[in-house]
């Protein structure tokens, strides 16, 4: 199995000599006249839809079949066109066509595109913005002014999420009737729309009006919070440079400020993660970074500290410091001051244990914040939500377990 270009190869046994080439050939069809390629067209369809490789060829060598195998227009896979080319014969006598679909050239120049898509919709061709600026790779000279201006744009024109900028976040977040109505407008030409794949399986939930957003997500945080320990996920969708980040942060600090004062907001910016670093041991830094400077959390955690070690803490009494309990009561607490400082050096179980308890005896929960996940490559994302659904569900006492739930949000 290769992937040449935008186009995914697996290797197929021998055709039937006398297998259609007609242009009308769908995929179905293919399967109906070759029993043997099912398989293998299941193979590449689940490769494909996992990997987002819209078109695939299965060949021998010297025999192709070349099909779209991810659809978004609402079409069934098995009735999309298929080209087949059955012989080394047959790709000499139409050899013309078959450089033409799948040379690099011709892949680059949207050849699989044209040649797939349904007859009656719009030709296009993708064009990348800097091809059409000259010299783009030159560095643009800066002017007088941008000394002064830079530090202004960077500080108002950015991103507007850390701790320091509430009161930005209060005070520049404009909103109101006249607003809406122009970015309404604008898009009206700009909305990208959830696929009718997407639509239809209940499982993300397409919001219109940003009033709508913030009542769901309002509606979905109060009732987590309510309610007894459980897990909570939501995934905000959008496209880059939406405005997702300042959407959260107003929402969360200035919008539900009264709501989760007495809880704990924690955020994460993804973009700080290292290629060479892992996972785990960002996520576990950054949360003992931002808790330590929460007052509400530093105070009860160093409350119920020993009622989170209680079961620990009791073994070692009964067990190897029963004696020294009765001889030296100053040393027996600095053996478990050494224990509880000895756990407290391990944020994975500390943290997810003190968070755990809080949420469960105090009634106090964690609001993470994920931000810029989709920043990095495909393979990390993954790696993020999947790590960070399983903290969340060893952080849910085992009786809540089966209540951890994910909700998406385009």
């Amino acid at each position: 199995m290769r992937v040449l270009g935008a186009v995914l190869l697996v290797v197929i046994p021998q055709l039937p000599p006398d297998v259609s080439t007609a242009h009308a050939f769908t995929l179905g069809g293919v399967l109906r006249t070759v029993k043997n390629l099912q398989e293998y067209i299941t193979q590449v369809q689940t490769y494909c839809f996992n990997n987002g490789i819209e078109y695939a060829a299965i060949s021998n060598g010297w025999q192709w079949v070349i099909f779209r195998a991810v659809r978004t227009d609402g079409i069934h896979v098995g009735r999309g066109r298929v080209v087949v080319f059955k012989s080394l014969e047959d790709i000499r006598d139409r050899f013309v066509a078959f450089w033409s679909l799948l040379s690099r050239a011709s892949v680059e120049n949207n050849s699989l595109a044209r040649t797939f898509q349904p007859s009656e919709a719009t030709a296009f061709q993708y064009k990348r913005v800097a091809d059409e600026v000259h010299y783009y790779n030159e560095k643009v000279t800066r002017n007088d002014l941008s000394a002064d201006l830079e530090p202004l744009i960077r500080e108002y024109m950015g991103e507007i999420a850390d701790d320091k900028s509430k009161e930005k976040l209060r005070d520049l977040f404009v909103k109101g009737p006249a607003l809406a109505e122009v970015l309404n407008a604008v898009g009206h030409q700009m909305t990208v729309a959830l696929s009718n794949t997407l639509a239809t399986a209940n499982r993300v939930f397409q919001s219109r009006k940003v009033d709508d957003l913030k009542g769901s997500i309002k509606q979905k945080i109060k009732s987590h919070i309510a309610l007894p320990s459980r897990g909570e996920v939501i995934l905000l969708l959008g496209r880059v440079g939406s405005g997702k980040t300042t959407f959260v942060h107003h929402f969360l600090r200035i919008d539900l400020k009264d709501l989760l004062e007495k809880h704990f907001l924690v955020s994460f910016d993804f973009r700080l993660l290292a290629k060479e670093r892992t996972v785990d041991s960002f996520f576990y830094e950054r949360l003992r970074v931002e808790l330590s400077r929460n007052e509400l959390f530093t105070s009860l955690s160093s409350k119920n500290l020993r009622k989170v070690y209680a079961a620990e803490i009791n073994e070692l009494t009964k067990g190897p410091l029963a004696g020294l309990e009765r001889a030296n009561r100053k040393h027996f607490e600095e053996k478990i001051a050494d224990f509880l400082l000895s756990r407290y050096e391990k944020p994975e179980d500390y943290l997810t244990r003190t968070l755990r308890y809080l949420a469960d005896m105090s009634g106090v929960r964690c609001v993470l914040v994920l931000d810029n996940v989709d920043q990095l490559e495909a393979t990390r994302q993954q790696e993020i939500l999947r790590s960070r659904i399983r903290w969340l569900v060893k952080l849910t006492p085992s009786a809540c377990k089966k209540k951890t739930s994910i909700s998406l949000v385009a």
